[in-house]
């Protein structure tokens, strides 16, 4: 028997009541292996095998269920499948290679599997509708989906029928007194898991199926774990939540405006830094080419000067030949005769 020492394997069981929504949530976590909602490699989704059912998952197993004659629950059945999902800690899948998730020991994997296989068909029957093995998430589990039926048989025929004969009646009365009834789903009918406790007496159940691989079956709710809510302590928890939500939204509302004006005051004064610096920088820009163009028109004011300076000499020249011919001034001009 397993001892109760914190480094020992435990069972994994999660077992919920659950309708028809219970069941496509479970279809699509099936097909639909999104790395987001929990630990899964999606390229290990090849390795993941339907152990029981349709291979098309859980709602087409349902359906599969159905079309084989069983008839589907009456409208008013309150969660009438079991969605469980059951597996084991790391320590009995990988004993010496805890910290390598998503690995495990071949040989141990398919000892598990085979008691836990026989250990739902005892305990289920033909009511065990699908079961998958992941492989693609830290630790090997189980997902199972279990359709709890029972036999409905015909009403008890109590009265006659008017005019009806008293051989017709006996033969009616035997007829249905034969009737062995129709497998029908329903859980709050099934003879033992429509009782208060029957989730945890399951789990002991399943307990005592694992012991002999040393898996220890956990420990149930206690006398000192708290006690669960009732929907009006939820309901009040909630409106009290939401009325801080609501005045802390008012609040941050009533700060709109003011953000607004100094997010616009902000922008404002980016935008001016940004086109003064882009004016300076114009500003700069004018005053080197105007270095520039004064640098280049030293040269030519002091030709200038020079040309003014020639032009007086020719002038004065002028002056001093005026009225002798031409051809002599020009011969004094330049040959300086």
């Amino acid at each position: 028997m397993p001892t109760t020492s914190t480094d020992q394997p435990f069972l994994v069981f999660n077992c919920e009541a659950c309708g028809q929504e219970g069941v496509s949530a479970m279809d699509k976590h099936e097909r639909l292996r999104i790395s987001s909602a929990s630990n899964i490699d999606p390229a290990r989704r090849h390795l993941n095998p339907t152990l029981h059912g349709n291979p098309g998952g859980p709602a087409a197993a349902l359906a599969d269920l159905y079309a084989s004659g069983v008839l589907q629950p009456a409208w008013q059945a309150h969660r009438p499948y079991l969605r469980i999902v059951m597996g084991a800690s790391p320590a009995f899948f990988r004993p010496d290679e805890l910290d390598k998730i998503g690995t495990w020991v071949p040989e141990r994997l398919q000892t598990w599997l085979t008691v836990a296989l026989a250990a739902l068909r005892t305990r289920f029957g033909d009511g065990l509708v699908h079961v998958s093995l992941h492989l693609d998430e830290d630790t090997p589990h189980l997902h199972i989906l279990v359709a709890l039926t029972y036999w409905n048989k015909p009403r008890k025929i109590d009265r006659r029928r008017k005019g009806e004969t008293d051989a017709a009646f006996n033969a009616r009365k035997a007829a249905a007194e034969a009737d062995p009834g129709k497998r029908t789903v329903g859980r709050a009918s099934h003879p033992t898991l429509k009782l208060q406790g029957s989730i945890a007496a399951l789990r002991a159940a399943f307990g005592s199926d694992f012991a002999p691989l040393g898996i220890h079956p956990g420990h149930p709710k206690g006398l000192d774990d708290p006690k669960p809510k009732t929907t009006r302590q939820w309901i009040n928890e909630e409106r009290v939540r939401l009325a801080k939500e609501w005045a802390a939204l008012a609040a941050e509302r009533a700060q709109v405006p003011r953000l607004k004006e100094a997010a616009v005051r902000a922008a404002f004064a980016q935008v001016h830094a940004h086109y003064q610096a882009k004016i300076a920088g114009l500003k700069k820009k004018v005053s080197d080419m105007m270095s520039a163009v004064t640098a280049w028109m030293r040269p030519l004011v002091a030709l200038r000067n020079e040309a003014a300076a020639e032009a007086g000499l020719v002038a004065r020249i002028r002056q001093a030949f005026k009225g002798k011919p031409d051809a002599e001034m020009c011969r004094f001009t330049f040959t300086g005769i």
